[in-house]
């Protein structure tokens, strides 16, 4: 909301990219709707929603460098128009747990793939070319493909996030003396220590940037806990408990089969969490009510066999990757404005 509140005081000099998390399906699931309802209310969450449509995918600043959230396509004769051409507004989410590529013209297939693979995809300095991305969503691009493209584009840079770094930053060499710079600027990202960082360009033509790292941490309660929504970890023990616990999925192939609605209230579901609960390892344990409102994407107070599959679709392969891939790499062409 601040950065909205900015935009909308300063339109000339601020300027938001929307990235993989600004999507109904993913905001729903992992917390930020959550949040929203804790902190205002529901139809506050749906107007932010109806904004993440209308946020650019990409920009260029100006003989410097391409900026967006995940990275390049694995279509990789998408040129600057070919994304100018994408009807970003048409799709609230990229999530094909929303929206699938059956229903999709042959034209919308090509905007909405390249539109993911924007808000998707990962630099990998082993690739060569393109190939597939382990998330599920995007691809793997290498830095011989990064730097052909960003010759076409006469630009040295490509800017990027998507990825956590100890450090907060992480560089990839490429063809032609271009550049992918991955930046991301939250720190201790789910508790992992990881410090946050910011980029700054003060001159044009290919000039070193300058870097301004740092590191938070408070005392209150984390965004993400129970209260406004899950962490990543939790997340994971979720997608655990529901493809892993027999029990668990006998539950819910029962209950979907015999109730008249196919629907599970929230009464029905922490009686049956506390009945597992008491069956796990206090580290195993899950939080009933926090899981529900996770599960219950749409908000009506009841489970349903599609939010359930939804929920699966989008957490069991949003998470298989280690946000520390790699060791970072530093360049002397850095300079650390926090020493």
């Amino acid at each position: 909301m601040l950065l909205f509140a900015f935009k909308v005081a300063m339109p000339e000099y601020v300027h938001l990219n929307r990235g993989n998390h600004e999507d109904r399906m993913l905001a729903s699931v992992y917390g930020f709707k959550n949040e929203c309802i804790a902190k205002t209310n529901e139809p506050t969450f749906g107007a932010i929603c109806k904004v993440f449509p209308l946020i650019p995918l990409a920009c260029i600043v100006e003989s410097v460098g391409f900026v967006v959230h995940g990275g390049l396509s694995s279509m990789q004769d998408a040129s600057i128009e070919d994304i100018n051409a994408i009807p970003r507004h048409k799709w609230d989410t990229v999530s094909q747990a929303g929206i699938t590529l059956e229903s999709l013209s042959e034209t919308e297939r090509g905007h909405f793939l390249l539109m993911k693979d924007l808000l998707w995809s990962d630099i990998d300095p082993s690739v060569k070319g393109t190939t597939q991305n382990p998330r599920g969503a995007g691809c793997l691009f290498g830095p011989d493909m990064a730097g052909d493209w960003l010759a076409k584009q006469k630009l040295p840079f490509l800017i990027r996030s998507h990825m956590c770094f100890p450090e907060g930053l992480d560089e990839v060499f490429c063809n032609n003396g271009a550049t992918v710079i991955t930046v991301f600027s939250c720190s201790n990202y789910v508790n992992s220590g990881n410090r946050g960082s910011v980029l700054t360009f003060t001159q044009k033509n290919g000039s070193a940037p300058k870097l301004f790292t740092y590191y938070t941490e408070h005392d209150g309660p984390q965004r993400g806990s129970p209260k406004e929504g899950l962490p990543l970890h939790a997340q994971k023990s979720l997608v655990s408990v529901l493809t892993q616990h027999s029990d668990m999925q006998k539950f819910f192939l029962e209950y979907f089969a015999t109730d008249s609605e196919g629907r599970i209230t929230r009464e029905e579901w922490d009686a049956r969490c506390e009945e597992l609960n008491s069956n796990l390892p206090s580290e195993e344990r899950i939080d009933a009510s926090a899981f529900f409102s996770v599960l219950d994407i749409d908000g009506d107070g009841r489970i349903s066999p599609e939010e359930m599959t939804d929920y699966l679709k989008v957490a069991g392969k949003m998470d298989q990757r280690s946000i520390f891939k790699r060791k970072i790499k530093r360049s002397e062409s850095w300079t650390d404005m926090s020493k």
